[in-house]
């Protein structure tokens, strides 16, 4: 068997070799797919390729597992170079962890390739041209070599049925994780010298929202509320520092970059309020760092992204407010400051909010039972699949959301 995952963006190599070392990995998943492919390679030949990356680079790691970085940099547009890698490696078992259509169609072509794709994407029907890319990706989805389509969570894999997948190959997946023994919050009751701290982590970036968390901050500070706003992750840093000054609010808003996946609850927890800001353009599946907020007990100021319905709810599990609008999110800021059993109940409830997002499909399962392919093991991912009826409490609310 010559099992081949590939990677839209990423370094797992260095993924790698920071955990080997015994540095903590920035990324909640990587530990999941070191153990799980590290543990493969002892047994068959296990390939893992990242489409994008800035040179080509190939190693194999020390655990026997071999990494191929591409070294193209627009792998949408260079999809003859990127087939041309991948059908080199001769794979026999092939899983697609983003919406890569060339690759995805080049599999339904090959007779021995058995092939599934493994998703965290989300599909919505807001233009013709989406609704077109949709149908054809939904196409490409029910082709009978494509096996599984799975995807993260619940609200993820419904936006697969509602562009046209056929339910019964939707399987929704996550990441291990168990509840923290973390007591619920009770109000701050900050003296006028300490200031509030509003926490955010995740790609910086404008479609992300975190230009309009400052844009809160201002208006926050405007409104002679003491805040400092943490913004864990890299992207497109010197812009909002430049929007910050603009501002006149340079001292509210501090710049972490990447922090150990390991800090992130304990930074949430360490916060009054933990920023889950995405406009509708991110194509968001199920963020963890939903998981993690709840799991840090502190509450959550969210917008309302369609990915986010019937995840969290407005006042019972988070403070929503309309995406894109920095304003709005002051408001839930200010409310929850001059809100003390609001405040206390939104912490208390995270528990049961976290329980009723638990799905049984987790990522060791989708390897594992796709690749012993016994018949127990196929009606096993059969019973878990979106058809099944194990969703409907998720599913009804998202629907009646």
């Amino acid at each position: 068997m010559h099992f081949m995952l590939v990677l839209y963006a990423g370094d797992y190599r260095n993924a790698w070799y920071r955990i080997q070392s015994g540095k903590p990995s920035t990324w909640h998943g990587h530990s999941f797919m070191v153990e799980r492919f590290s543990e493969m390679s002892q047994h068959h030949q296990v390939t893992v390729l990242t489409c994008k990356s800035e040179k080509f680079h190939q190693e194999t790691l020390p655990d026997g597992c071999r990494v191929i970085e591409s070294g193209l940099t627009d792998p949408v547009k260079q999809h003859r170079e990127l087939v041309a890698i991948v059908a080199a490696q001769k794979p026999t078992h092939l899983m697609v962890r983003a919406p890569m259509r060339s690759i995805l169609r080049w599999a339904t072509q090959q007779k021995d390739l058995r092939t599934i794709a493994a998703l965290a994407n989300s599909y919505h029907q807001n233009s013709w041209r989406d609704r077109l890319k949709n149908w054809r990706t939904a196409q490409l989805f029910n082709h009978p070599k494509i096996e599984w389509v799975f995807n993260h969570n619940i609200n993820s894999s419904y936006s697969l049925q509602k562009i046209g997948v056929n339910p019964a190959k939707i399987i929704p997946w996550d990441w291990p994780q168990t509840w923290s023994s973390r007591e619920p919050k009770t109000f701050p009751n900050y003296a006028k010298t300490e200031p509030w701290t509003m926490f955010y982590v995740g790609s910086v970036i404008t479609a992300k929202g975190v230009g309009d968390g400052i844009n809160a901050v201002a208006k926050l500070r405007q409104a002679g509320i003491n805040i400092q706003f943490k913004i864990a992750g890299k992207g497109d840093i010197e812009s909002f520092k430049h929007q910050a000054a603009n501002l006149g609010i340079s001292d509210a808003v501090t710049f972490l970059g990447l922090i150990p996946n390991v800090e992130v609850i304990d930074a949430m927890a360490a916060a009054d309020f933990v920023l889950i800001s995405s406009r509708h353009n991110y194509p968001e599946g199920f963020p963890f760092t939903i998981n993690q907020a709840l799991l840090s007990r502190t509450p959550i100021i969210a917008s309302d992204h369609p990915m986010f319905k019937g995840i969290l709810q407005h006042r019972e599990s988070a403070m929503i407010f309309p995406a894109g609008d920095g304003e709005a999110i002051a408001r839930c800021a200010q409310e929850l400051i001059t809100a003390s059993t609001l405040y206390a109940s939104l912490s208390q409830n995270s528990q049961s909010a976290w329980e009723f997002l638990q799905i049984p499909v987790r990522w060791g399962d989708v390897i594992d039972r796709w690749l012993a392919d016994t018949p127990g093991d196929r009606q096993w991912l059969a019973d878990h699949a979106l058809q099944s009826g194990r969703y409907q409490a998720r599913i009804a609310r998202l629907t009646d959301a």
